[in-house]
């Protein structure tokens, strides 16, 4: 992870067992196409941690899915530890963790 990257976690709702792996920074610059109309952009940026998806989540999102942690331990190793240490927690979660909890019709194009 680059340098001016930090670690961070996020659960959705506040009952939420596991949390999510993620980098956050700050940003601040001059972006090219901008260079006339502003003089500088000031940003936080947020991305979520993915890795590949398991036997659960791939059906539905073959590509990746976001890295779970899911007890207190592996938050305080994303947050604390070293950095070799923290990525060896980015790997899929144990197939059956989980679970659909809504099906239904798309109702977008997207």
């Amino acid at each position: 992870m680059p340098k001016d990257w930090h670690r961070r976690s996020m659960s959705w709702t506040r009952r939420s067992a596991s949390r999510d792996a993620a980098s956050w920074r700050a940003l601040s610059r001059t972006p090219g196409k901008l260079r006339s109309a502003v003089s500088q952009v000031a940003c936080d940026i947020f991305a979520f941690v993915t890795t590949e998806a398991n036997a659960g989540v791939a059906p539905i999102h073959p590509k990746a899915m976001p890295v779970i942690l899911t007890d207190e331990q592996e938050v305080d190793v994303w947050l604390n530890a070293p950095t070799p240490v923290a990525t060896e927690l980015q790997r899929p979660l144990a197939d059956g963790k989980l679970r659909i909890v809504a099906r239904g019709e798309k109702l977008d194009e997207m």
